[in-house]
């Protein structure tokens, strides 16, 4: 069992609220960025009157379990091919923050909250590795769209936004 050792100003914690589904998971991603995880969207229900969402799901993502064996629809006469075999990474995770919609307002409110994991988690100097902690900012987009229309080579892109 491990448990992410972070400031409890940081923690999620149970009655909390956010004004937007949004706002909610920014705090949970940003959490589990100090905690050395990376965090998705699981499930989430609907108001089958309204058709609006009420309750929001967000896990760990070594939440569930990946079938061990990936073949494809793609065909070759009747037998399938087989797609690469790609590192494993769901280990039944049970971590995770549910939000649910606040019957009276527009607020959202935390009403499950698990921080323990059941696999290591990533250490400070690799968590930006993470896929809901990568990102690139609307600058560098811009940038790699005006070295596109220059014919600039994608390796030498990356290369130059090294430099910045």
């Amino acid at each position: 069992m491990y448990v992410p050792q972070v400031v409890d100003e940081r923690k999620p914690k149970i009655r909390m609220r956010f004004a937007s589904i949004d706002e909610a998971f920014s705090f949970y991603n940003q959490y589990a960025r100090q905690a050395g995880f990376s965090a998705r969207l699981n499930n989430s229900k609907k108001n089958k009157i309204t058709n609006e969402v009420v309750w929001k799901q967000f896990v760990c993502v070594k939440e569930g379990y990946t079938d061990e064996i990936r073949s494809s629809k793609k065909l070759i006469g009747d037998q399938p091919i087989r797609e690469r075999a790609r590192g494993g990474v769901r280990t039944g995770c049970k971590s995770k923050l549910t939000i649910v919609k606040e019957q009276t307002g527009s607020n959202w409110i935390i009403s499950t909250f698990i921080e323990n994991h059941n696999h290591q988690l990533s250490t400070p100097s690799k968590v930006h590795l993470l896929r809901s902690h990568r990102s690139v900012s609307t600058t560098k987009k811009a940038l790699t769209q005006q070295f596109a229309k220059a014919n600039v080579p994608t390796y030498q892109q990356m290369r130059l936004l090294e430099i910045e």
